[in-house]
């Protein structure tokens, strides 16, 4: 059956959503406040129309928003109260927390889903959007207990047309981790690469910075407006892994310092440990049985019981 969706933000995760689930029998409208942007993503048929927030509210049947953290905070609680009423409303921002607070009491909560795709790249836009950026990749669904069976299954599907494995997850836990393996990582980009503009006034580092400067700074590209809110909103967490992160560094300074060999290969070698491991981590699969939904990632299984529709 046609279904109606929109995507509030087209940028790189939202059009490469829509590429996704593109000819697919569905129709896709797009809002962005960037005029570019969304000029773009209908010449471009990431989207088949432009929309005002007022049409997509009342026309689609799923309303996906992709904006910048604190974008989201403020305007879906009012998305979600004008949609309709057999609409879901899907916030794929990174930070949960917040969002799934300001929510709480919200009379439309069991349609509101807040999903996380763990996916993306440093140069954002739609002219960067790919729909295989989210192939394969994993999509943390939280706080799902909340939600209506209905709703939550429509935004699974959705996710696994998008060729997606789906976690389900507290909010907390979601924040807490992100913090750990996304965030942390963006400030230690941006980091180092402020570490080299205060060690030198010239630009002869870049004739010989190579691989290993580039993978390390890679992310230092990425937008101040994208990631200023994520910072922001989830700043507790992300200290606590900061604070980690410096006192290894204070510990390998101080191994240096003390010309201790030994200890240094230890560091070395716990930190391999740490990347074959993610390296060789098993694929999230999800399957159905008898009425509950069972998740298994590596060696974790869990069971979310059926909610009552």
């Amino acid at each position: 059956m046609k279904k109606n969706i929109s995507i509030i933000g087209t940028g790189l995760i939202g059009g490469s959503i829509a590429l996704g689930l593109r000819g697919k029998g569905n129709v896709i409208f797009g809002f962005d406040k960037n005029p570019r942007n969304i000029g773009y993503a209908e010449k471009m048929g990431i989207v088949d129309f432009s929309a005002s927030m007022d049409s997509i509210c009342v026309r689609s049947d799923i309303i996906i928003i992709s904006v910048p953290a604190d974008v989201a905070l403020n305007i879906i609680p009012e998305i979600l109260t004008k949609s309709k009423d057999d609409a879901i409303v899907i916030d794929v921002s990174s930070t949960k927390v917040s969002i799934c607070n300001a929510l709480k009491y919200h009379p439309k909560r069991r349609s509101f889903i807040a999903a996380h795709p763990m996916a993306g790249t440093e140069i954002g836009g739609p002219q960067n959007a790919d729909f295989q950026i989210l192939r394969g990749r994993k999509v943390v669904i939280c706080q799902s207990e909340l939600n209506s069976n209905n709703a939550l299954d429509r935004a699974i599907d959705l996710f696994k047309t998008l060729g997606m494995h789906i976690e389900l997850m507290d909010a907390e836990t979601h924040d807490s981790l992100v913090a750990m393996v996304s965030h942390l990582p963006q400030l230690v980009s941006y980091g180092l690469a402020n570490t080299v503009s205060l060690a030198t006034n010239d630009d002869q580092w870049s004739s010989l910075a190579a691989s290993g400067f580039d993978s390390s700074t890679r992310l230092a590209s990425s937008s101040a407006k994208i990631w200023v809110p994520i910072i922001n909103q989830n700043k507790e967490c992300i200290l606590k892994y900061l604070n980690l992160f410096i006192h290894q560094m204070e510990v390998m300074k101080e191994i240096l310092k003390q010309n201790d060999n030994e200890a240094l290969v230890e560091i070395i070698t716990q930190s391999q440990m740490v990347r074959e491991k993610f390296e060789n981590s098993s694929k999230l699969k999800i399957k159905h049985s008898h009425g509950s939904k069972i998740i298994s990632w590596s060696s974790t299984t869990k069971t979310v019981e059926t909610r009552v529709e």
